[in-house]
């Protein structure tokens, strides 16, 4: 996708909770502001920032993740 620092993006992460056969998966979305990438290629990341109950949260996401 193209899209840069000052972007608001939503990302929908694949979540697994548990272990063994009582796992179950579910989909969350994080939104927020996209504050940089780095990186080329597999490894290229991306950093979002949003605000969550007045604190502001940072995530690094892998660009080509299949989680996300």
């Amino acid at each position: 996708p193209d899209f840069g620092p000052g972007d608001t993006v939503i990302v929908n992460i694949k979540i697994r909770e548990g272990s063994g056969k009582d796992a179950r998966e579910r989909v969350q979305a994080y939104e927020g502001v996209c504050i940089g990438r780095s990186g080329a290629g597999m490894t290229a990341s991306f950093t979002v920032r949003k605000i969550s109950y007045g604190e502001g949260v940072e995530r690094v996401f892998p660009l080509y993740s299949p989680l996300i």
